[in-house]
């Protein structure tokens, strides 16, 4: 039973190593897995935000149109420039600009398609509005919007799918992250904590039963001392705990309330003798000295 605490302070040892590893590798798990939620939703931002500008060019392009072809050309000149300048500029933005993620989903033959749609579209617009003269430019206008738009519509859904592709990516990696977080902890539980607790368990019981048995043997041999006619004292040294029986305590001439404390028995121990006393006391191989109490009579410890 001697390597019993040391079996259970080991065993303490490798719970708190096993529970600090799967603690650090399920959190190192939470966070990759945050990542890639930040990043899904990063890209589900990105792809709502091109999408939108997209349908906001779309619209800005058939409204061009529609007031191009109406009766009496460009009704309000200062609103359809406005909306002119916003139409190239979203085309722009799309095309070549900050969100050119867009332009991913496309080849460059549909790119260049739809550019070149864009500027047969724009140049006309423009020389509407330079000439006032929509009439004979009405059939343009109508016939380069009919090709400008369903380029544009066709690079839209191809953007649209390949971000739908990308967060049903994440979302699959995120899920496998997540069940392994679970599978590791599940593997943990039953391979490391389970087994150790479970030995933990069982040398915790032993000890207890050996604490119980020392407790008699305890309570044995202090029936002993106080039913001895002899003065018995007893100093732990590891425990620097002094024990002495209540016939020693009667021999030495000490009160019942003196505590059982080194000092007093040092006190007792009469001059001549401490040498020696305190010498056995530095060599515990050599537990046994004759000394003399202040009471003229002799005891062996």
């Amino acid at each position: 039973m001697h390597d019993e605490p040391q079996e259970v302070e080991g065993g303490l040892k490798r719970i708190r190593s096993a529970y600090i590893g799967a603690l650090t590798l399920v959190a190192a798990l939470t966070v990759l897995g945050q990542i890639v939620v930040q990043a899904a939703f990063g890209s589900q931002l990105q792809a709502a935000k091109i999408i939108n500008l997209a349908g906001r060019q779309r619209m800005l392009s058939q409204k061009l149109a529609k007031q191009a072809v109406l009766p009496g050309a460009v009704q309000d000149e200062v609103s359809f420039k406005k909306d002119l300048a916003e139409w190239q500029g979203t085309h722009d933005a799309l095309m070549r600009g900050e969100l050119a993620e867009f332009v991913v989903a496309s080849s460059e033959v549909d790119l260049e398609a739809l550019d070149s749609a864009k500027l047969r579209l724009e140049s006309v617009l423009m020389a509407m509005l330079a000439t006032r003269a929509a009439s004979s430019l009405q059939a343009e206008v109508l016939a380069h919007e009919a090709s400008y738009l369903p380029k544009m519509n066709e690079l839209v859904f191809a953007y649209s799918e390949l971000a739908e592709s990308r967060v049903a990516k994440s979302r699959i990696l995120e899920l496998t992250i997540a069940l392994l977080t679970i599978l590791i902890v599940a593997l943990e539980l039953a391979f490391v904590f389970t087994p150790l607790f479970k030995k933990l368990a069982r040398t915790m019981h032993r000890l207890q039963e050996t604490i119980g048995s020392l407790s008699d043997i305890e309570r044995r041999y202090e029936r002993a001392a106080f039913g001895s006619e002899d003065g018995l004292w007893d100093f732990c040294k590891f425990e620097q705990r002094l024990f002495w029986s209540s016939k020693f305590r009667s021999l030495a001439g000490l009160s019942p309330d003196v505590p059982a404390d080194w000092a007093t028995l040092q006190e007792r121990i009469l001059k001549p003798d401490r040498a020696a006393f305190e010498e056995a006391l530095a060599n515990p191989e050599s537990v046994e000295v004759e000394c003399e109490v202040k009471c003229s009579r002799r005891f062996s410890t």
